[in-house]
């Protein structure tokens, strides 16, 4: 467990700028380490400090945009343990580094801090949205997957496209900098998850990179988020993408009630279980998704017509011993396809 800060700044303080303001804290001194710095006091710790990122405006939060607009640098403080004399450390300096860097604390328990006095935010109503979550199962890393997607996305859902990219908040990469060949090495050469944000009604995006291939697949999967009002082009991306990606199966389903605060999408009731725990495949959903698209290894067994979108509104879904185990947990399904009927 830990305490968080962060630190919103107009003004970028490099990392002599840091030590130095640590200094300025009586009792205090800092290590330089990778990405930042260490904090103690007399010798026992007392919090981590990141060095300056960029961020964008979307990255800031809404309520410390009205206390203080126009910051173009984040640093992140953390606690761990949370303890007391180290957050008291931690947010002294925090209020240092905002007066030095012209700058607010986001303190979650606290407020904003800035200008010398805190602000305590009304709290906000979100959005409420319904949405339709498309997910992509593939056992076959293909290397022309960022390029493709791009294509697919230009053709038929332009709002789909990776406005930002990265493998962690804030994301790092822009398209229009990084370009289509930016784009595509980083979800050729991701090791674990690449996040990408759209353009509403498009929310975001994930790709899964390389890895050692299970016993079952996939290594791989891919999701996106759309908003359920505007669906023009989704099926044509959603068929295009299973296509693309070589995959053995791939499902649509909705999500409803879902909060939307301008920047983070939240879900906080039952959602469709993920099939591929530990990136071994556990088998197809309990209950019927709104679209499947399903390649040759489940299409023979589950005796429907491969690479085609099926709808199941109201039609009988598929044998039990075909779906997701549920005891004990990970356990795949009672059948599954054969291994050499995996790849297409």
């Amino acid at each position: 467990m830990s305490y968080d800060i962060t630190v919103h700044t107009r003004e970028r303080t490099d990392t002599a700028g840091l030590v130095a303001l640590v200094h300025t804290v009586r009792g205090l001194d800092a290590t330089v380490e990778p990405g930042g710095l260490l904090v103690r006091r007399g010798g026992e710790y007392s919090f981590d400090l990141t060095e300056a990122n960029a961020t964008e405006p979307e990255d800031v939060p809404a309520e410390v945009e009205k206390v203080l607009d126009g910051t173009r640098w984040i640093h992140h403080i953390a606690v761990q343990g949370s303890g007391a004399a180290g957050t008291r450390d931690a947010v002294r300096f925090a209020r240092a580094l905002a007066t030095a860097a012209d700058g607010a604390v986001h303190d979650q328990n606290d407020g904003i801090w800035a200008n010398g006095r805190t602000h305590r935010p009304r709290v906000r109503r979100d959005a409420v949205v319904d949405v339709l979550r498309l997910e992509w199962y593939s056992n076959d890393h293909r290397p022309d997957l960022g390029e493709r997607w791009l294509e697919l996305c230009r053709s038929h859902l332009p709002a789909a496209l990776p406005r930002r990219f990265g493998d962690s908040e804030p994301f790092r990469h822009k398209l229009e900098i990084a370009g289509d060949a930016g784009f595509a090495t980083a979800v050729r050469e991701t090791s674990g998850l690449l996040f990408t944000a759209g353009t509403r009604p498009c929310f975001g995006a994930t790709f899964t990179g390389g890895g050692p291939r299970p016993r079952f697949g996939p290594s791989h999967s891919h999701s996106l988020t759309v908003e359920l009002t505007r669906l023009g082009g989704v099926a044509e991306l959603f068929t295009g993408m299973a296509e693309a990606a070589g995959c053995f199966y791939a499902h649509a389903t909705v999500e409803r009630d879902l909060k939307w605060t301008g920047r983070s999408l939240f879900h906080d009731g039952p959602r469709t279980p993920y099939l591929a725990g530990l990136g071994h495949w556990l088998g197809l959903p309990p209950e019927a998704p709104e679209w499947t698209w399903f390649g040759p290894a489940y299409a023979r067994l589950a005796r429907v017509p491969a690479g085609q979108l099926l709808r199941w509104a109201g039609e009988p879904w598929l044998p039990t011993d075909l779906l997701v185990g549920t005891e004990p947990a990970l356990t795949p399904a009672a059948r599954m396809p054969r291994r050499r009927w995996w790849r297409r």
